[in-house]
């Protein structure tokens, strides 16, 4: 994205200017056990929830939809 319109998400939602390449984000994080991050995951989730943050994604049943890429699919090595 920054290469066809000069800016990415990264940028323009977290205002970070220096970001990793694809292939030094996976050498960081290949090695590392999707249960390492289970705890840490939930605890920011759980932080997001009470700001209130979320209640804009809720469905009328109150569930609430999330979206995650690649998580299940994709692997570098």
């Amino acid at each position: 994205m920054r290469k066809q319109h000069g800016r990415d998400n990264a940028t323009s939602l977290f205002g970070m200017e220096d970001i990793p390449s694809d292939g030094q984000t996976r050498n960081l994080l290949d090695p590392v056990a999707p249960g390492y991050l289970r705890e840490p995951f939930w605890d920011i989730h759980h932080l997001v929830q009470l700001s209130g943050y979320l209640d804009g994604y809720r469905h009328m049943a109150g569930t609430l939809l999330l979206s995650f890429d690649g998580t299940r699919y994709f692997s570098s090595t």
